[in-house]
């Protein structure tokens, strides 16, 4: 691909094609101003309404004086400002106004050129440092779009960055390098002054914390109907702060006290508002508070946001200095690139909830001995810590108390394991089924290999999901697995608290309910033991050591159910109609296998044992045990899977999903719990290796069969896939 994001050796047809779609996608280059497509129109309830709205009055502050004797009630300006609305405006700031005249100039006429002049800038690619697109970063998998275009290029480091800004209109690398650079300049002062109000080191921002910037000059041509879209929607920014040029056209909006309120566009003014990060290292002074635009249906708007952040690989966390006794630190240390992989993935989510994810989890509830009083502080605890596993010191051998086994006393269900009514199961004893075909592999060898075939591939089409026997993994390797399996959890906690870990690149950890367990709300009722299987070899050393028997009979069972899994992939492949071998190399590469353990819970009725989802790697061989629990969708309903003693559970991930171009399906299921019998499953996932390219299969595309799906490195799947675990896969697909 070329850096603009289109491809080098297409054909001027092709080209010319390809234009045409992009031309479509960019409101300013279609949009009639007398009706509103569908896909713009928003959900009623996040829909403006009526978009006349008060004004907010957050300050304008002075800047002119920072110098004299007035710079203290400046800083206090600020800080006022930064806790009460997460914004201000700044005037006499610095930033010249012929340069600010020059800058709004040249961000009006870009937009305003005809579209073949500035296609080669469209881009549905994130990383290239200058991109023109529509809507959002991620247009391609929104449902509905906002009512904007965006020119976006990074301004760090300058020289690097300026050869790739647009050529067209004729000055605006000239004039728009001077704009950044003053008002950089001007972010860096505030970032100063904001750092004397917190009395932390005055040179603490320079420190990796603005080091990166980048210019977003969005486009609101006119709308049809401005109360039934929004420009941008209601979100928080993710930097350090934002430093925004507005015009003389409203529709900046902010929220203060659940209302929102409208900025005033201030003549030569700055807009200054506080990002993530800056509330993160304030530790909670400062607020990030959520913003929206509307759209006006008299004007185009054109403004020019200057956003400072962080270098990628920066460590996050609240300043030390605002760190003592009595204000603990609220948020975790994290690397900025971990962040914002979650703010892009959370994008269609509340705002507060990327933020939830980074917050120290009951710090509250820590001891104090200074505490006025320690009795009704340590009953408030009791009472608190009744309510689910407990509370304690976060040190590897208490986490494992966390562990459901370890605590559970079947006679009552924590709040923090009942589902919203929503997700429950409810009558939790769904019939098992004989919709799951049951295919037996004994048949594959013969006469009757196309017939089995034939039934692999309308099971993976109409359900994604199957059963095998006769499929040439030993029962004794079976039975000898299912039975190490089940003396594992018997174990005492202090074996198992060993291996107790929440880091995925260990080759084996015991964990409960998922492996982001402290950033939950709601848990699931199991305890896991996931082992990395390859290469087995070098695996198997860090594998548990008791059951005394648990690395040599695990390993037996994981070579045997692997050869089952490449014959099945080889069945696939042929009723696909895809070369032989397609699936042997890095697409199959991985494996891992991931032993669930479900205690007898005391209301099935109200929590999960594995919440609705589907499995992100190319399919999964799970052996379930006699007591039935896994749930599929189908047809909107839930279908219970018949528990058949040594057969094994078949089921297409979305990975096959996309190489087959969605022949064949990855389909949601549960696994629902028991109230008198504890449950084990072991579930052998092969996947491809993080470096390899998924998309669909080339044979399978044509003029008939267009590409579905886009290549997707499987570990940028992962990665979107954890942060959406609680959606529904079609957001990471």
């Amino acid at each position: 691909m070329s850096k603009n994001g289109s491809s080098s050796h297409f054909t001027p047809f092709f080209r010319v094609f390809e234009a045409k779609l992009m031309e479509k996608k960019i409101v300013s280059s279609w949009f009639n101003g007398k009706s509103l497509p569908k896909n713009y129109i928003i959900p009623p309830e996040k829909r403006p309404g009526n978009i006349y709205f008060p004004t907010c009055q957050i300050p304008v502050i002075d800047l002119s004086k920072t110098n004299g004797n007035d710079r203290a009630m400046i800083v206090e300006q600020i800080m006022e400002a930064g806790k009460k609305y997460g914004f201000f405006q700044v005037i006499n700031h610095g930033v010249a106004k012929e340069v600010m005249e020059d800058a709004r100039k040249m961000f009006r006429e870009f937009f305003e050129l005809p579209f073949e002049k500035k296609s080669h800038l469209y881009s549905e690619e994130n990383n290239v440092k200058c991109r023109l697109y529509t809507s959002s970063f991620d247009y391609a998998n929104e449902d509905i779009h906002y009512w904007r275009d965006c020119l976006k290029h990074n301004c760090t480091p300058f020289k690097e960055c300026i050869d790739h800004w647009p050529q067209n209109p004729p000055r605006y690398r000239e004039v728009v390098e001077k704009y950044s650079t003053q008002v950089k300049d001007l972010g860096s002062r505030i970032l100063d002054l904001i750092s004397e109000g917190l009395e932390i080191e005055s040179d603490f921002f320079e420190n990796g914390y603005n080091e990166e910037t980048f210019l977003s000059v969005n486009h609101y041509p006119p709308c049809p109907d401005p109360r039934l879209t929004l420009g941008l929607p209601k979100h928080c920014d993710p930097n350090i702060i934002t430093l925004l040029l507005q015009d003389n056209t409203p529709g900046l909006q902010v929220c203060v006290d659940n209302k929102w309120l409208l900025v005033e566009p201030c003549s030569n003014a700055f807009v200054v508002n506080m990002g993530y990060q800056m509330q993160i290292i304030s530790n909670g002074k400062l607020k990030s508070a959520e913003h929206r635009v509307v759209t006006n249906a008299d004007k185009a708007r054109t403004t020019a946001a200057f956003f400072i952040l962080p270098s990628k690989n920066c460590i996050i966390q609240p300043a030390k200095a605002l760190v003592k006794t009595g204000d603990p630190p609220i948020y975790k240390q994290f690397q900025y690139a971990e962040f914002i992989e979650n703010f892009k993935a959370h994008t269609n989510c509340e705002p507060e909830k990327v933020l939830d994810l980074y917050k120290i989890k009951n710090n509250h509830l820590k001891s104090n001995n200074s505490s006025p009083n320690p009795f009704l502080f340590s009953r408030a605890r009791s009472i608190l810590c009744s309510s689910g596993p407990p509370i304690r010191s976060r040190e590897v051998n208490t986490m494992a108390e966390n562990l459901v086994s370890s605590w559970s006393d079947g006679k009552t269900l924590p709040e923090s394991y009942v589902f919203p009514p929503e997700t429950r199961p409810g009558n939790h004893v769904v019939p098992t089924s004989k919709t799951v075909p049951v295919i037996d592999l004994g048949e594959a060898k013969g006469l009757n290999r196309k017939e089995t075939i034939q039934k692999i591939i309308q099971a993976s089409q109409e359900l994604g999901f199957f059963q095998v026997i006769n499929h040439g993994v030993p029962k004794t390797v079976v039975d000898d697995a299912r039975d190490t399996f089940k003396e594992f959890f018997e174990l005492p906690l202090e074996e198992k608290s060993k291996l107790y870990s929440l880091d995925l690149s260990k080759k084996a950890i015991v964990y409960t309910s998922n492996v982001d367990f402290d950033k939950e709300e709601i848990h699931n009722w199991r305890d896991s033991l996931r082992l990395l299987c390859t290469p087995l070899e070098e695996c198997i050393q860090s594998w548990p050591e008791k059951p005394t028997r648990c690395r040599k009979v695990v390993g037996e069972y994981v070579r045997e159910v692997g050869k089952l899994g490449s014959g099945i992939l080889e069945l696939i492949c042929e009723g696909l109609g895809l070369e032989p071998g397609y699936f042997a190399n890095k697409l199959s590469e991985q494996q891992v296998m991931a032993v669930h353990h479900y205690p007898p819970c005391p209301d099935p009725s109200l929590t999960m044992g594995t919440r609705k989802h589907s499995d992100p790697g190319l399919i999964t061989l799970l052996l379930q045990g006699n007591v039935p629990g896994l749930q599929v969708l189908k047809d909107g309903k839930w279908i219970g899977v018949e528990a058949i003693p040594h057969a094994f559970v078949i089921n297409i991930g979305t990975q096959l999903q996309i190489i087959s171009n969605g022949k064949l399906r990855s389909v949601e299921h549960r696994v629902v719990t028991s109230k008198n019998e504890a449950r084990f499953s072991a579930a052998l996932f092969i996947e491809p290796t993080r470096d390899s390219i998924v998309e669909p299969a080339k044979a399978l595309v044509n003029a008939n069969n267009p590409q579905l799906y886009k290549g997707v490195r499987f570990e940028h799947f992962i990665q979107m896939f954890r942060s959406t675990y609680v959606g529904k896969m079609e957001d990471v697909m």
